[in-house]
C-alpha cells in the first residue's frame, strides 16, 4: 500500500512544479518500502499536472529527498542531484 508523505508547489521563474513524496512498496521479490519523490509540471490555473520532469528516492518515512528536490528547483530550476 502506498501512503502520502509530503506535497509541495514550487515556482521558478515563469514555471510551476508539483512535488510529491509517497512511501511506495518495492516491486522486487524481497519487497520493502521506500520514499519516492516525483516532480511534475504544474498548471496553477487548472490545477492539473503536466509532464513528469524529475524523480528520486530515499528511505522509508523520510522527506529529506523531497526537501532537497524543492530546494534545487527553487534555487536553480533543475531537478538533477548536484554535488551536496
Amino acid at each position: 500500500m502506498n501512503s502520502k508523505l509530503c506535497q509541495s508547489y514550487v515556482s521558478y521563474e515563469d514555471k510551476e512544479y508539483f512535488v510529491s513524496t509517497i512511501n511506495r512498496e518495492g516491486s522486487a521479490m524481497q519487497g520493502g518500502v521506500y520514499a519516492e519523490t516525483m516532480v511534475w509540471e504544474w498548471d496553477r490555473e487548472t490545477r492539473n499536472r503536466g509532464n513528469l520532469v524529475g524523480q528520486d528516492e530515499g528511505m522509508k518515512d523520510t522527506i529529506r529527498v523531497h526537501i532537497k528536490m524543492v530546494e534545487r528547483i527553487f534555487a536553480t530550476g533543475t531537478f538533477e542531484d548536484g554535488e551536496d
